[in-house]
């Protein structure tokens, strides 16, 4: 509290740290964006990681951490996300979910 010097340090160390946060984000973004689009010529869905997110958006506990303080886009935008490039790319959007544990290695080339 006698040092003032100290606490514009303790500042300025957190609000670097917290627009590192945002190149974090927007690196995770780019990586979603490139798992569509490689997938997109083949024969797997192109936006599967979207059901990962899905997933987590499923069983989703109480906790979630704010938005600016995170280093990964929330789930809910990640899932947006993937399938907006997905429809940009021309791909199905609609969820792959095979009956059977046989039915998924029978999709597999």
């Amino acid at each position: 509290g006698n040092n003032p010097s100290q606490l514009g340090q303790i500042a300025a160390g957190l609000a670097g740290n917290l627009g590192n946060l945002k190149f974090s984000r927007d690196h995770e973004k780019e990586a979603d964006d490139y798992s569509v689009v490689y997938l997109a010529n083949t024969k797997y869905q192109c936006n599967a990681a979207y059901s990962f997110f899905q997933k987590l958006l499923d069983e989703e506990k109480a906790g979630e951490v704010p938005k600016f303080l995170s280093t990964h886009p929330a789930p809910q935008d990640r899932v947006d996300d993937i399938n907006k490039k997905a429809t940009e790319v021309g791909c199905s959007i609609k969820p792959w979910n095979p009956a059977s544990y046989k039915d998924f290695v029978k999709s597999l080339p």
